[in-house]
């Protein structure tokens, strides 16, 4: 990759504001940056599944892979989660049923992966935190959808956040930018992206 690219990935507790700052980012870069959004499965997968949890590593490889082919085009690519979301998903639901082989497996399918092909790591990582009831509050209108249900567990995005606090730094990522945006208004959190990235 050109070492003037810049890799921005945005992670982080449900509800923090990340896809709201990633679209504010992209009107104020204009034609130097690319949005590159969060991966979505169809609503027929069960996100309670190993194979399911695999399959979204798979395209978080082929999302990799499309950024290093646009490489040159763009100054920043602005990222909306990479594989940690989830492998974060995977341990919050294993340590909720007080069983970690189903994260152990899935954690050996991504070393193996890796070791093959290489999941995306950024120039710059951001990672959002926000209090577990912001961050169920700002999500109420996902309420009613079965396939938000996890969102709405306080247990459940408990241990989400242990795991992106233990354990995120574990994947090879760069030091984390930890912005805890439960009081703050996007005004205020732009600001302080913007420092980083321009």
């Amino acid at each position: 990759m050109k070492h003037k690219t810049k890799i921005i990935v945005f992670e982080g507790m449900p509800g923090a504001g990340k896809t709201m700052i990633i679209k504010m980012l992209k009107v104020i870069l204009g034609k130097q940056a690319i949005v590159m959004p969060q991966i979505a499965l169809p609503s027929s997968h069960s996100n309670n599944s190993l194979m399911t949890s695999k399959k979204y590593l798979d395209m978080e490889i082929n999302k990799a892979d499309k950024i290093r082919k646009l490489s040159g085009k763009y100054k920043y690519f602005l990222v909306d989660r990479v594989f940690l979301t989830t492998l974060a998903y995977a341990y919050a639901r294993s340590r909720q049923s007080s069983n970690l082989g189903s994260y152990r497996e899935l954690l050996k399918y991504f070393l193996d992966l890796d070791a093959k092909r290489h999941f995306l790591r950024p120039t710059l990582f951001f990672l959002f935190f926000v209090s577990i009831e912001k961050s169920i509050d700002r999500r109420a209108k996902y309420a009613k959808n079965k396939a938000f249900k996890w969102w709405f567990d306080s247990i459940f995005l408990k241990q989400m956040e242990i795991f992106y606090n233990k354990h995120s730094s574990n994947f090879g990522m760069p030091n984390p930018i930890i912005i805890d945006t439960t009081l703050l208004k996007p005004k205020e959190i732009i600001s302080i992206v913007r420092q980083y990235i321009l």
